[in-house]
């Protein structure tokens, strides 16, 4: 069991040391970004398109927890504006989806048609044996 208990710590180890690699190696690309081009374009772009900040390593706790409230704001106003008319995650939850009604109906008439289409072909083959 201590073997297994070892193995397990050494790969969240090195799963960790790849997890930090690859956000120092980003971070990187994001500061030659910012110097190659950013400046320029960061300027134009308004306060509310600019992309998601990453806090520092050394930012002050309250600082990040305020940078995660903010995000999470961003989210919900996000998904508001981007989620159908009477679908929006602020819908009562006692009101019927409307979006279920048409499937509804669209599969009774599909089930309708089946059935005048399977009595059209037991006409044809009920009338075609008489003759």
């Amino acid at each position: 069991a201590g073997g297994a208990s070892s193995r397990a710590r050494t790969l969240v180890a090195s799963e960790l040391q790849l997890f930090i690699s690859l956000l120092t190696e980003r971070l990187k690309k994001r500061e030659y970004w910012v110097e190659r081009e950013g400046q320029r374009i960061w300027k134009s772009l308004p306060e509310d398109m600019k992309p998601v900040p990453f806090p520092e390593a050394s930012a002050d706790v309250e600082d990040c927890r305020e940078m995660l409230r903010a995000l999470q704001v961003a989210h919900r106003d996000l998904r508001r504006t981007t989620t159908k008319p009477g679908t929006s995650s602020d819908a009562d939850p006692q009101r019927p989806d409307p979006s279920s009604a048409p499937k509804a109906k669209a599969r009774s008439n599909w089930t309708e048609m089946q059935g005048k289409m399977k009595r059209k072909k037991m006409m044809k083959l009920t009338t075609g044996m008489e003759t």
